[in-house]
This record gives structure tokens, sequence and C-alpha cells, in this order.
């Protein structure tokens, strides 16, 4: 029987990337400040998905031609559940990354003279924003299911898809999360119950879970950053330890995936990640280089192929 998630991905066969990031208010807290330049969450959030995008579309250059192996959806939630890509609307979520070459609003050029916390990829897709009181994670989460279910039947022989959630905070959308924080508080048990699958976000997550394809179910990441120097919960495989900290760890690994043994392999020989047997694809609490490691490790893809697929024949990118 063949191993699970190694499917090589070809213009015939490409996988799914669902972004999904969080735009409330309070993603506009500083992270870090350097030579006069303040990162906020939403701006490290917005430079590591667009160089993620970036690289995306050199690994799919082949001299002149763009290669249709990544499909995406890039959703952004606060005020609305919405594209984060100005020049993409929702409405043609998934999308191939062919489509980012002549989609982008920025470019950026070297500076010598500045040495950024994060290096600028060349190119900028995503609209930064931190603009909103509330946090839709589970209409995000509806949304990206609806994608998914969308894209799933046509591809059953590819990569299964990846679902990417990057926020700071807590949802106010699912009102039987609220309820039980709610209650949770008026008894003055800081711990969250065992049962959190009445849930929406936990419906939705398990949902997307449950999907599939003949090489492995869809996965399921989340990273909770924050601005406050509070303790790191890396890849947790038990909740004990994260929930002492936090009664909103427990909800977010109850949606997180278990990273799967092959997909674990890699995070512990190659990235030399500490990953237990059972680990979940869940961060909390995380600074820039723990964010930074979480996005490599959940974008990996498996080997690109070299088909005989031509493509689309369009103006090369800027050089790396």
């Amino acid at each position: 029987m063949p191993s699970m998630y190694d499917k090589k991905i070809t213009s015939d066969e490409p996988t799914l990337m669902v972004f999904l990031i969080d735009q409330s208010g309070s993603m506009g807290e500083p992270l870090a400040e350097k030579e006069g330049v303040v990162y906020t969450i939403a701006k490290i959030a917005k430079i590591l998905t667009d160089t993620f995008l970036y690289e995306s579309i050199r690994r799919c250059q082949r001299g002149n031609v763009f290669k249709p192996y990544i499909d995406f959806a890039i959703i952004g939630y606060g005020v609305s559940v919405h594209s984060a890509l100005p020049k993409i609307p929702l409405e043609q979520f998934p999308f191939s990354v062919t489509k980012l070459a002549d989609t982008y609003i920025a470019k950026n050029v070297s500076n010598p003279d500045v040495d950024p916390i994060i290096p600028l990829p060349k190119l900028e897709w995503l609209e930064e924003r931190a603009d909103s009181n509330v946090t839709p994670m589970l209409a995000a989460f509806t949304k990206a299911r609806e994608i998914v279910e969308k894209w799933l039947p046509d591809h059953q022989t590819s990569f299964p898809p990846v679902v990417i959630n990057l926020s700071d905070g807590a949802p106010n959308d699912d009102p039987v999360f609220k309820q039980i924080c709610q209650e949770a508080a008026e008894q003055g048990n800081p711990r969250l119950p065992s049962d959190l699958s009445q849930t929406g976000l936990v419906i939705q997550s398990k949902a997307i879970q449950d999907m599939g394809t003949e090489n492995g179910k869809c996965l399921v990441l989340n990273a909770h950053i924050s601005a406050r120097g509070h303790k790191e919960i890396l890849y947790p495989s038990t909740i004990d330890e994260a929930e002492n900290i936090d009664p909103l760890a427990r909800f977010m690994f109850e949606m997180s995936s278990t990273i799967p043994d092959s997909l674990r392999e890699y995070g512990t020989k190659t990235m030399k990640l500490k990953l237990e047997p059972n680990a979940r694809f869940f961060i909390f609490n995380a600074g820039i280089t723990s964010l930074m490691s979480f996005m490599q490790f959940g974008t990996t893809q498996p080997t690109l192929d070299d088909d005989d697929d031509d493509g689309s024949n369009i103006s090369s990118l800027p050089p790396p």
C-alpha cells in the first residue's frame, strides 16, 4: 500500500492551500520594532503569506511558463469574510497559482542599508488589515469548508488540501463556544470542559478533516500569535500543558489535525522540530521565529513533477 501524503504534484493533479487570516483590530498589536519599522501581527502574517505565494509561483515557473501546480484561497476575516487579495475576488476561489503572476499589488526592491526582521518578498498580494472589533472565525472556516468541498470531487488523486488559520484571539461568532466560556467564567473554572464537539468551529474543522483524497485526509493547521510574551506551546500531543496557560488553547487544539507520520518525520529530521507521536499541527502564543517555522513546516509541499503541460506563456517574475 502506498504511503499517504506523498503524492507528487503535477499540472493535472494540483494541490489546494487555503489560508484564513484574522483581520480583527487586535491584529494591529506590535510584535517587534526594528530601525523605526513597527511589525504588527497583521504585518507579519501578511509578509509570511506573501512570501509563501512568491516562493510558490517561483517553484511553478519553467522559463516563461507557469505550471498550475497549486490552487489557492486566501481569506481574510474581520468586518466580513472576504478575499485578502484585492485583485482576486472571493467568488473566484479557489484560483490557480498561475493567476498570481498578474495580480500582485506591490513590488519590493532590496535595500542593503535596511535589515528587516523578516525579509520582504519581491512581490506582494495581500491587503494588510486590522480594522474590526469582531473575529468571525466560524464564518471563515465555514467558507473554507465550502471551498474544499467544491475542489475535492475533481482532484481525488491529488495531495490533500491544507487549511492554515492565523489568529491572535478567540472567535466571537460561535455561540456555543461563547456560552461555554461564559459558564466556565461564572463557575470560576479556568478550564473549558473536555467535550467541545458541539461548538461550531470544531464541527467545521472536523468536517474538513473528515474529507480528503486517495492520498490522505485534509489537514487543518492553527497558529495562535501573541504579542504579550507568554509561554509558547509548540505542536503539543496533549492539551494539559496548553490549557493551563489559556482556555483558548484547548479549543484550538481540538480544531487542529494530528501531524501524519510521514510529515512528522520530515519535521523532526529536516526541520529539527520536537514532535512527539500524535503531535498536533498547532502552536499557541507564537512569536515571530516560531511562526516562521510553522509556516515553513505547514506549507511544505511534495515534489513538483516536471510534467509535459505547457501552461500559459506569460512574463517572468522578478528574480529571487
